[in-house]
């Protein structure tokens, strides 16, 4: 049987570049880690090699349901008026067209809708927009 031999450096790699775009990779798209940054700043436990080793056992397990909040639940919802916006200007923005046209495209627009705003917005729930 043939078995194809791929380096783990190159899936490593491959997959290291694949994150690069995505939506938590950028700082503005950590907005409850970030929340929580600002919080720490300038405290005993942020400024002191022994603050952080004693605030250690609480701040890992917040920081990492914060970074999980942020990636299932905050950016996806935060990605939904972007996506209904590009919806409405791609599918429902007055055009100058004939009622007779409007007539025939509604159909189209309506059932275009759902599929254009579901894609845009798992888009950008997943990857940086800008």
């Amino acid at each position: 049987m043939w078995k194809p031999r791929v380096p783990r450096f190159a899936l490593i790699l491959v997959a290291v570049c694949s994150c690069a775009g995505c939506a938590f990779t950028h700082h503005d798209n950590r907005r409850l880690l970030n929340l929580l940054d600002r919080q720490a700043e300038g405290t005993w436990f942020a400024d002191t090699t022994a603050g952080r080793i004693t605030a250690a056992p609480i701040a890992i397990p917040v920081g990492t349901a914060a970074f999980a909040l942020d990636v299932a639940v905050i950016q996806p919802v935060c990605a939904v008026p972007p996506a209904a916006k590009d919806t409405y200007d791609l599918l429902w923005k007055p055009r100058k067209l004939t009622a007779f046209r409007k007539m025939i495209l509604f159909v189209p627009v309506v059932a275009a809708t759902p599929i254009v705003f579901v894609s845009d917005w798992a888009f950008r729930s997943l990857f940086d927009t800008g």
